[in-house]
């Protein structure tokens, strides 16, 4: 697993702080996700227990900071979501174990105008 957090930092008392800033409007339930996965990130691969780890959502544009409570059972909900994500994506794969996809088994959108914002426009319709 692979996380990028905007910010993060140990505090005097040795709590991992891990922020998430927003520019647009918030959507709580992605931004669980979000920092979900950070609290994952934090508990398998440095060891951290949630009640050792800070969450929070700044949303730059209505000033406002949330922060996020995780534990164990909250931890465990998305462990099994990005296991199943995981299953979903390996299912598209021709040969997961060599992690090699036929485009074509992706389905791309008729309106092109979408393609200026996708991150997927370069392999997808790389004659835009």
């Amino acid at each position: 697993m692979w996380v990028a957090p905007d910010f993060g930092y140990w505090t005097a008392e040795d709590r991992l702080v891990l922020v998430d800033w927003k520019t647009g409007a918030s959507d709580p339930g992605a931004t669980a996700f979000q920092l979900g996965c950070y609290a994952l990130y934090a508990n398998e691969v440095l060891q951290r227990s949630p009640d050792g780890v800070d969450l929070f959502e700044a949303n730059l544009r209505e000033g406002v900071v949330t922060g996020v409570h995780w534990d164990d059972g909250r931890l465990e909900a998305i462990r099994e979501r990005v296991r199943f994500s995981i299953r979903s994506m390996k299912a598209y794969l021709a040969d997961p174990e060599a992690n090699v996809a036929v485009i074509d088994n992706f389905e791309r959108t008729e309106d092109l105008r979408l393609c200026r914002w996708c991150n997927f426009r370069a392999v997808c319709r790389p004659e835009l």
